[in-house]
């Protein structure tokens, strides 16, 4: 029973994410042992470890160092790693042969860069407040969205970094007000 009930549980709560749903290997490596999962016909069946590439894996060691509880999804042009480090949702996204496609970072207004907190307040003011940041870093750019609120509004702010010139700016700024 034990053997039925925690794929039928892991499949259950997969289907609710859409980066479970078009994966078809998922691999949980944390401290203790490696737990494969291989997503056939809507099932899951045990999958294997040697199926991430060693070049996405150096790239990802290299870039993050050990992190326990990483979760690996083997699809047919890439690999993607989701974890948590230091109450970070980051999702990696790799080619096959090992190069970086983007980082996604989703994080608290405590781990907000300074750079950003301050171009924030000197573009919108001192009344908004971040609540949540989703970071995407790319080869040559990082795009950030960023909601805020003050009494009355809610504000998401779209924010472009070209690591080139290091510059900021808005590419998108939506109001909303509250009820």
């Amino acid at each position: 029973m034990k053997k039925i009930f925690f794929p039928l549980c892991l499949f259950a709560a997969m289907q609710g994410h859409s980066q479970f749903i078009r994966s078809e290997l998922a691999i949980k490596e944390n401290e203790t042992h490696l737990n494969e999962w291989l997503k056939k016909n809507n099932l899951f069946i045990s999958g294997f470890t040697n199926d991430i590439n060693t070049n996405v894996y150096k790239t990802f060691i290299d870039m993050f160092g050990s992190v326990p509880g990483v979760y690996w999804f083997i699809e047919k042009r890439e690999i993607t790693s989701y974890f948590i480090l230091d109450s970070i949702s980051v999702i990696g996204r790799y080619k096959k042969n090992g190069n970086l496609i983007s980082i996604r970072k989703n994080y608290d207004a405590s781990k907000l860069n300074l750079e950003i907190t301050d171009f924030l307040k000197q573009e919108l003011g001192t009344s908004f407040s971040v609540n949540l940041v989703t970071e995407i870093l790319r080869e040559d750019d990082t795009i950030y969205e960023i909601s805020l609120q003050d009494k009355k509004r809610l504000c998401i702010v779209q924010l472009y970094k070209n690591k080139e010139n290091e510059k900021l700016r808005i590419i998108d700024k939506k109001f909303l007000t509250k009820c």
